[in-house]
């Protein structure tokens, strides 16, 4: 059990660090000079939005935008 639990351990310690080299990069390109007050959780959900790094066309945009529109209670909460 010890054996294994070991060779478990090996298989998921990365192999190199250029996932967290990625991490800090991104974030790097988020919070900038003028989003320097971006709270964690912010920074976290724009992390994870650009991380998915789905694209969204003209139309994509014009729904969300109406729809945001539409609403009374206009504040997002992360």
């Amino acid at each position: 059990p010890l054996t294994f639990h070991l060779y478990y351990l090996a298989l998921i310690i990365p192999s190199s660090t250029a996932v967290v080299e990625r991490s800090f990069s991104l974030m790097a390109n988020i919070v900038t000079k003028k989003r320097s007050r971006l709270t964690e959780q912010n920074t976290d959900a724009i992390m994870r939005i650009c991380h998915a790094n789905k694209e969204l066309s003209e139309r994509d945009l014009n729904i969300i935008l109406e729809d945001f529109k539409g609403q009374k209670k206009r504040k997002l909460n992360f």
